[in-house]
């Protein structure tokens, strides 16, 4: 059993030595990077659209989540109170949607 921890934690020691050595994709006040989604109704939004044209939050979360769950709809009722000034996009790590 000791040996599976060390073992697990070489793992991720290592991972985190070549993950921090990695150039980050973003960085706080930089431009962030293109992405593109699919909304639930099957049409592509590029991330790019809202760049430059007021604050975006993008969060990822998923359904089956219970923090998820209240972190959305805190989002939905930020969103409501602000959305002439600002956008909200959610990514779904659902495989399948209710």
């Amino acid at each position: 059993m000791k040996k599976a921890i060390i073992a697990a934690l070489l793992v991720a020691g290592a991972f985190c030595l070549v993950a921090g050595a990695a150039e980050p994709l973003a960085t706080i006040g930089s431009e962030a990077p293109g992405l593109e989604l699919t909304t639930l109704d099957g049409k592509s939004v590029n991330l790019q659209k809202y760049f430059g044209a007021r604050p975006v939050i993008l969060a990822f979360l998923a359904s089956w989540s219970k923090s998820c769950q209240v972190e959305f709809s805190d989002l939905q009722k930020l969103y409501a109170g602000h959305s002439a000034s600002m956008e909200v996009l959610v990514v779904s790590f659902d495989k399948k949607l209710k």
